[in-house]
């Protein structure tokens, strides 16, 4: 070979090398859009800079989808990769088959959804009420794909959290307020809900299922106890309830041995919208456990 043409293939080659990108450097373009995720679309949108943090992967309430997470989801991309999306049925969402409800399908849809548009785990999954749930199912059947995960007043299930209300209200009292009356009815003859899809949990490990990565377990300050004994009475009675409440989620901790409890305290469970220093509090909690997963250290 002559010296003319080792020149060229030099050039060439050191061209190649100056303009391809690193394997591990993804791209940091704004998704957004349907993505197919076998015979139905899902809409999901991703923005924020890769960083050697995970992504977050934000899943909402039960009806409002995406919608959930107007204010954080800006506020959280200026600084850190995130995605929302809306589940099958929900907001801008296809309806999907059968298969795609409960647990298993929900998990099983978001991930064939994150393949789509190429984002990389481990996550940082975050969901709130009945998206806490659905993240609950992904940690505890995939483990190796979670980095972190917080879950704001939700991942107890409906089965485990009417126990603990029918156990704070065992029987009638004298002279109590009609609405505890009402309530300890309600409470007893409700159905417990999903049976099928909350019998799928019980093929999956629970206890340390994460080992040490971060887990924050976000509980409101106030819930619709509190609201209720505030206007009818049985101050007492529904203290019980908010009682068993926390211990439900307390119980969540069980997952990680790097896990956390946080009370917010300007936050009503099921409120929607985000009150001004719930936010805050919101944005640090994600923050902290960003930190954590990425430094291997424990949430502070």
């Amino acid at each position: 070979m002559n010296r003319r043409m080792l020149n060229v293939l030099l050039s060439v080659t050191l061209t190649l090398l100056l303009t391809a990108p690193a394997a591990a450097v993804r791209s940091a373009g704004h998704v957004e859009g349907w993505y197919d995720v076998g015979g139905y679309r899902l809409w999901i949108t991703c923005a924020g800079p890769h960083t050697q943090n995970a992504a977050v992967i934000l899943a909402g309430g039960l009806t409002r989808g995406s919608a959930t997470w107007d204010t954080v989801f800006p506020a959280l991309t200026r600084t850190s990769r995130a995605c929302v999306y809306d589940r099958s049925g929900v907001n801008l969402s296809d309806q999907g088959p059968l298969q795609a409800n409960g647990y298993a399908g929900g998990v099983r849809e978001l991930r064939a959804l994150l393949g789509r548009v190429n984002e990389r785990g481990p996550y940082v999954l975050v969901g709130l009420e009945y998206g806490a749930e659905i993240m609950r199912y992904y940690a505890q059947q995939h483990p190796q794909e979670v980095a972190g995960m917080v879950l704001i007043d939700g991942g107890v299930l409906r089965r485990e959290l009417l126990a603990r209300y029918r156990a704070a209200l065992p029987q009638m009292q004298a002279n109590e307020p009609l609405v505890v009356t009402h309530l300890r009815r309600d409470v007893r003859g409700h159905d417990p809900g999903f049976p099928s899809t909350e019998d799928e949990f019980n093929r999956l490990p629970f206890q340390g299922v994460l080992g040490g990565k971060p887990l924050a377990v976000v509980t409101a300050g106030r819930s619709e106890w509190t609201e209720t004994a505030k206007a009818y009475g049985g101050r007492q009675d529904l203290a019980k309830l908010e009682t068993a409440r926390r211990r439900a989620y307390r119980a969540l901790l069980g997952m990680s041995s790097n896990a956390k409890h946080v009370i917010a305290p300007h936050r009503t469970a099921g409120l929607v919208g985000w009150p001004q220093e719930d936010l805050r509090l919101t944005l640090s909690v994600i923050r902290a456990v960003l930190d954590s997963a990425r430094s291997g250290t424990n949430l502070k």
